[in-house]
């Protein structure tokens, strides 16, 4: 006999100083009770290659980061020109073993894709791919 999974556990929100779910904080954002950012980011990055050609996804949604942190990935996001990136995507470099990055990112409901070869990520991007992959070892 098997056993269900349970629901997934979400991090907890604080809201005038008293904890809560994700879900709770939606609903009330959604009538507008609490405060919240109006551009809402959402990184799915899958990074590949590397010596082993191993592939790893990583996810950071701000609705489930602390109001402070949400707000520094936002301005990461803002620092970058996505649009500029993405017309030019796939940044293709040169090298053995080196990891690629495709990144996707919904903002305000709509969706930017940027790939990218090692060699080719700025700064700025790369404080981006830092982030989403610091948050996923967490």
């Amino acid at each position: 006999m098997s056993q269900q999974p349970g629901p997934r556990t979400r991090s907890k929100l604080k809201v005038r100083g008293r904890p809560f779910a994700a879900d709770a904080y939606r609903r009330l954002r959604r009538r507008r009770l609490c405060q919240w950012s109006p551009s809402e980011v959402r990184l799915d990055l899958v990074r590949t290659g590397g010596f082993a050609n191993l592939r790893r996804p990583a996810s950071l949604d701000t609705d489930d980061l602390p109001p402070a942190e949400a707000s520094e990935v936002e301005r990461l996001v803002e620092e970058v020109d996505l649009s500029d990136l993405a017309a030019r995507s796939p940044l293709e470099g040169r090298g053995a073993d080196r990891f690629q990055y495709d990144l996707t990112v919904v903002r305000d409901g709509h969706e930017q894709r940027v790939i990218a070869a090692e060699s080719e990520v700025s700064p700025g991007l790369r404080a981006v791919i830092d982030r989403v992959l610091g948050h996923a070892a967490e």
